[in-house]
């Protein structure tokens, strides 16, 4: 049963995280106006899965017998939300830091307005956002990994587990999509962008592990987890990705490119 398992949450996780990048750096140019469409794309289908999915579980997760209390999902959002911002000033003061020696915050070109500078500046935003996102996703899919080891744990069959990770695995596409974006535009090697990207998944299998050990979950934990997750997830698109897209390319096609990232995630959460 265990190897049962770990072969699942493998597929769901690291397959589907890793496919994802694949996809990303794929899709990935030099161009600024493509990328700055494919991160708005890409941060739609993230408010998507963070809004239709995560938050909704978080509310109602897996064995609760009630919804959560609204107050408690709303700590843990705001929670990953600022906890994830402190990073990110953390990321940032160690940037600049580094870059003290030479006059300027590393990314930046000293003397320079504007030009190669702002690039470079944009390219630290993207590859920063890409870090922080395989962290929250890491998070969220530890709680996903506990959600197919429980439902092992009450069927012997594994049946319902399967066809969890089966679901996961293909929700994991579009998050490991947004990732792998953010880290190639944010000028990280391709092979690498997917290694990482697929490492994100690995935590699926500890997850797995621990709620088939424990047979059950306790749902106010879960709803902690996710919506900590969901917090982390909604200051990366926005505070990191749409600034940075609308940066790339100031087009209200944008605007479009996330709403067609939104509906694609509607699709994929409830087709």
């Amino acid at each position: 049963m265990l190897v049962h398992i770990v072969m699942m949450t493998l597929i769901a996780g690291v397959l589907g995280t890793g496919a994802g990048g694949l996809l990303g750096v794929l899709f990935c140019r030099d161009s600024a106006r493509l990328t700055g469409l494919m991160v708005s794309f890409a941060a739609g289908i993230m408010l998507s899965v963070v809004c239709f999915n995560m938050i909704e579980e978080a509310i109602l997760p897996e064995n609760a017998s009630r919804p959560m209390n609204i107050l408690l999902v709303n700590t843990g959002i705001a929670a990953g939300f600022f906890m994830v911002w402190g990073l990110n000033e953390w990321i940032e003061n160690i940037r600049c830091f580094s870059g003290s020696a030479s006059g300027g915050c590393i990314g930046q070109e000293s003397g320079s307005a504007g030009g190669s500078g702002a690039a470079l500046t944009g390219n630290f935003r993207l590859l920063t956002a890409g870090i922080v996102m395989i962290l929250a996703i890491a998070i969220h899919n530890l709680p996903e990994g506990m959600v197919i080891g429980a439902s092992c744990a009450a069927d012997s069959m594994g049946t319902a587990g399967l066809i969890l990770a089966i679901v996961i695995g293909i929700h994991n596409i579009p998050e490991g999509m947004a990732v792998a974006v953010a880290l190639a535009g944010g000028g990280m090697e391709r092979f690498k962008t997917v290694f990482l990207t697929a490492a994100s998944g690995f935590p699926t299998v500890i997850g797995a592990l621990i709620g088939w050990k424990l047979g059950t979950m306790g749902p106010v934990m879960l709803c902690l987890m996710l919506s900590f997750a969901a917090g982390a997830m909604l200051y990366v698109v926005m505070g990191e990705l749409i600034p940075e897209a609308i940066d790339m390319w100031d087009s209200r096609l944008i605007a479009v490119s996330i709403l067609l990232g939104m509906l694609t995630g509607l699709i994929i959460i409830f087709a």
